[in-house]
């Protein structure tokens, strides 16, 4: 299969060529901010998605033997979530109420195990032979569900919310870790810590 133009730039760009034909089990072991998932996907959509939902990855604290699982969120909240199984990649991607109907899946080794309804928003999706290469191109097969969907997650941010999943390392900081940030900026928290009332982390207050 010919690999897209796309996908070759990003390959370049990250010097992750190596990591992805030779070392597989080793790519969602990085750090995240190094995660070539979670690079693929700003990649994908920096032209149209919002500034504040950059995609960060997310390590799940709930393994179980065999499997661990990585969340990719944008906005605070799980736009793609992959579990890494010893020769299965399960891949979920959230479906906004926006998207009416979800393309066909025509890659090989792939099956969609269950479709988005009322209890679930997530499309599910199992991949077999560990094939990383697959993963990205599930993810671009889909690309106008998941551009949907960050859509739909932008639209339905909260005029304000208590604290994001980086409470600890601003508490730590004594500060927002992301001060100009349209997004964060509606953070109830960060009101706190400019009074220095800070309560999570080394520098909680006694």
């Amino acid at each position: 299969m010919e690999k897209s133009s796309l996908f070759d730039e990003h390959i370049a760009e990250s010097n992750t060529n190596d990591l992805l034909e030779n070392n597989v089990d080793s790519v969602f072991e990085d750090n995240a901010s190094d995660d070539i998932i979670a690079n693929f996907l700003n990649t994908l959509f920096k032209e149209t998605h919002n500034p504040s939902g950059k995609i960060k990855k997310y390590i799940s604290s709930i393994e179980t033997k065999g499997s661990q699982t990585f969340s990719y969120k944008a906005y605070e909240k799980i736009l793609v979530r992959i579990k890494e199984m010893k020769n299965i990649y399960h891949i979920e991607i959230f479906c906004s109420d926006n998207n009416k109907s979800i393309s066909p899946l025509n890659y090989p080794n792939s099956t969609i195990t269950k479709m988005p309804n009322e209890n679930s928003g997530f499309l599910d999706i199992k991949l077999e032979n560990k094939d990383l290469y697959g993963v990205f191109e599930i993810l671009k097969i889909y690309k106008d569900l998941l551009e949907n969907s960050l859509g739909y997650l932008y639209s339905n941010i909260k005029a304000n919310f208590g604290c994001c999943s980086h409470y600890v390392e601003c508490s730590d900081q004594r500060k927002c870790l992301f001060e100009n940030d349209d997004f964060y900026l509606r953070c109830s928290y960060r009101k706190n810590l400019e009074n220095n009332r800070i309560f999570y982390g080394k520098n909680k207050n006694s």
